[in-house]
């Protein structure tokens, strides 16, 4: 089950690069597009916003995998 948790951390951080290019070329409204717009326009507090957010949502699924690995698995511990 660890595997399969981790995976699943990996694949949200994968789905929220992904929205940058799904919002572009389906034109839909969303941080994505305000991203790859802000981009286009040279923008450099939105794009940095936009890599805080990212970079904050990498931390926090990597915070929630490691709580599921000590449910999940009785060997593991926090500490």
């Amino acid at each position: 089950m660890i595997p399969v948790i981790t995976l699943a951390g990996f694949q949200i951080i994968g789905l929220l690069g992904g929205v940058v290019i799904t919002e572009t070329v389906f034109n839909f409204p969303g941080i994505g597009a305000a991203a790859a717009s802000a981009a286009e326009q040279l923008d450099v507090v939105t794009v940095l916003g936009f890599a805080l957010f990212d970079g904050l949502i990498l931390i926090v699924s990597n915070l929630v995998v490691d709580v599921l690995y000590a449910f999940i698995d009785p060997r593991v511990r926090l500490s």
